[in-house]
């Protein structure tokens, strides 16, 4: 009796032991598999996309991640990224980092997915009332730091000089608030004009309803690409170009000396960490998570090509 207690003891224990080998290797073997995280952006071609594009491929290397930045047009509703979003879930993304689409529903679409995926929002757009994390710039910041290069540049002193602005797109709020903050720190309200990117379009590449102006102000890529572009053209002919923007291009045309200064928002860093961040969700479902606010860089021809902004503003392989 007591060696067939001994006897059941021990089968007890080696149970036991199998049990705990067999969970370690299908543990070990789960975090080996390669994991697929999706990005989700609007008009995901841009060039604009270049500094978040190289933060997301170094914030993964030696990691068993696969990023996949989805082929996207331009998203203009709640409605459009839900689909996205669906369809990547149904592609076995085990975690989304994602540019919030423009509108009332949003909020209320992401928290949807709430304990099902871990999304991560990467943006220059705020969205406030959901339970989504963020890795964000503060746009109100930015466009006070875009007035105090030019400012510095003039002495503090712009009076009688004409200003131009290209304020990006209406839909936005990091627009609206990057305009805001300008216009707060420049200290007047009286510009030669105010465009959206929209009014752009409609104008043609020859600007040719825009009156003259002395300083152009852009707050945001395709503002500034497409004031860069034109320096050389009549309506631009002797303007003093500054602007928000962070793509390779913007970096050649502050090079080319088409551009005086550029304030970038750190987007390598936005994406550096949110994907660090979604690397540790989806390894510890329960980690605590803390909203990570970017800085910004402030770019002209003489520090274009310092180590720190060379890596953060050329994307390479």
């Amino acid at each position: 009796m007591r060696y067939n207690k001994i006897f059941i003891f021990l089968e007890i224990i080696f149970a036991g032991i199998i049990i705990f080998l067999s969970a370690t290797i299908f543990i070990n073997s789960e975090k080996q598999k390669t994991k697929r995280i999706s990005v989700i952006v609007s008009d995901s071609s841009d060039a604009k996309w270049d500094a978040l594009k190289g933060g997301f491929s170094d914030a993964v290397k030696g990691e068993n991640i696969d990023v996949v930045f989805v082929n996207t047009p331009e998203i203009v509703s709640a409605w459009q990224e839900k689909k996205l979003i669906d369809t990547e879930i149904q592609r076995g993304a085990k975690g989304i980092i994602l540019e919030p689409a423009p509108g009332e529903n949003t909020s209320e679409m992401l928290d949807l997915y709430k304990g099902e995926i871990p999304l991560i929002m990467v943006t220059d757009n705020t969205i406030d009332n959901t339970s989504v994390k963020s890795v964000k710039c503060d746009n109100e910041e930015l466009g006070k730091a875009l007035a105090d290069a030019i400012l510095n540049d003039y002495n503090g002193n712009v009076e009688g000089k004409k200003i131009g602005i290209m304020r990006g797109r209406d839909n936005t709020a990091a627009c609206r608030d990057r305009l805001a903050g300008f216009i707060s720190e420049i200290n007047r309200r009286d510009f030669e004009w105010n465009v959206s990117d929209l009014d752009i379009k409609g104008l043609g590449s020859d600007f040719g309803s825009l009156s003259s102006a002395d300083i152009v102000v852009c707050l945001d890529t395709y503002s500034l690409e497409e004031a860069g572009e034109n320096v050389s053209r009549s309506r631009f002919s002797g303007a003093v170009i500054y602007g928000l923007a962070n793509s390779e291009k913007a970096s050649y045309l502050v090079d080319k000396n088409n551009v005086k200064r550029l304030i970038v928002p750190d987007e390598w860093s936005m994406a550096y960490n949110s994907m660090k961040e979604m690397i540790e969700c989806i390894r510890k479902p329960y980690a605590k998570f803390t909203d990570y606010r970017a800085t910004y860089l402030s770019v002209d021809r003489n520090n274009l090509f310092s180590d720190e902004n060379a890596m953060k503003l050329f994307l390479t392989d």
